[in-house]
């Protein structure tokens, strides 16, 4: 029973995000829908933001200056904000696009399926900075009921900074509600729902070097986890790599020691450092190098690769 309600929850999630379209170049596309009522839920892809943290976003709702002439940035002034950590933000969720589709099958093969796949492939690579996690980040949230205008601007801010402005929604006649995401005989999905489909903390281990090598191994070591005490322990270490197309990532922890082994999926070297990133999650803490053997690197004949390092990054 609990399978069959996780299942269409999550059924019910995916149907509510698959309103927006992966574009090429991994850039933000417009709000979904683009018109709606005061207090209707609205979807905002960003583009690759998959490492932004919902705590910390927050959105102005800005309306037009009557009589004012110029750009939208210089004609509208913050109606409402709602604050990081509002309810009214109802998720920040990655999307990704199928592993089997045209554009990733057409990109890792330099052909051209449907459209230009080779080159779009290309382009959101580039700027989801070469490291192969493809994320389409999207920001749920819900409208003032108090809104008059006809037409809004959206701004999204990371703390303080702006990382998405300006974007517009037409404002419909009419009250609307935010929506419940209803799942079919389970009910409206709730924050933890949600919540759940969100990125959860982790560490991103990184590398960089003067050149590419055929295998790494990393060795790190933590506080002890719940495998090593299960009273005072805390988390359980997870190793997730982001394309088991690119890479194999073979792991084992012992409790506080966690030792990650990287090898080119198909037997060739990569031609880059970037798609070797690998995320740590599960609520593990302190997290760090060993300080001796921490990185080894390796050429394809199994001879040592020298400066090779690894850069430990605390996602949230």
């Amino acid at each position: 029973m609990a399978m069959s309600i996780l299942r269409k929850i999550s059924f019910n999630a995916l149907a509510v995000l698959a309103v927006t379209v992966w574009l090429p170049g991994c850039v933000a596309v417009a709000p979904f829908p683009t018109s709606a009522h005061p207090g209707d839920t609205v979807a905002l892809p960003l583009g690759d933001f998959s490492r932004l943290r919902r705590s910390n976003v927050s959105v102005d709702i800005k309306t037009l200056i009557p009589g004012c002439t110029g750009t939208i940035t210089k004609c509208t002034q913050v109606f409402a904000t709602l604050p990081a950590g509002d309810s009214a933000i109802r998720a920040l969720i990655n999307l990704y696009p199928d592993p089997v589709s045209n554009l990733v099958v057409g990109d890792a093969t330099g052909q051209n399926i449907v459209g230009q796949e080779s080159m779009w492939g290309g382009d959101i690579d580039a700027l989801s900075d070469h490291d192969k996690d493809w994320a389409q980040t999207l920001l749920l949230f819900d409208l003032p009921s108090t809104i008059t205008d006809s037409w809004i601007a959206v701004d999204v801010r990371d703390g303080g900074s702006i990382i998405d402005s300006d974007r517009g929604i037409t404002i419909l006649p009419g009250a609307g509600a935010p929506d419940p995401f209803d799942a079919i005989g389970v009910g409206p999905l709730t924050p933890s729902h949600l919540g759940a489909l969100e990125r959860s903390a982790h560490y991103t281990v990184s590398f960089s070097g003067p050149t590419v090598p055929y295998a790494i191994q990393v060795s790190m070591n933590h506080a002890p986890d719940l495998n090593a005490d299960p009273m005072l322990g805390v988390g359980k270490s997870y190793v997730v790599g982001t394309r088991g197309d690119i890479k194999t990532t073979h792991w084992q922890d012992d409790g506080t020691n966690l030792k990650v082994i990287l090898i080119p999926s198909n037997g060739a070297t990569l031609g880059r450092l970037e798609p070797l990133q690998f995320y740590v999650a599960g609520g593990i803490q302190n997290l760090q190098l060993n300080t001796v053997g921490g990185v080894e690197a390796f050429d394809i004949n199994g001879n040592p690769v020298s400066g090779i390092s690894a850069i430990i990054t605390p996602g949230f």
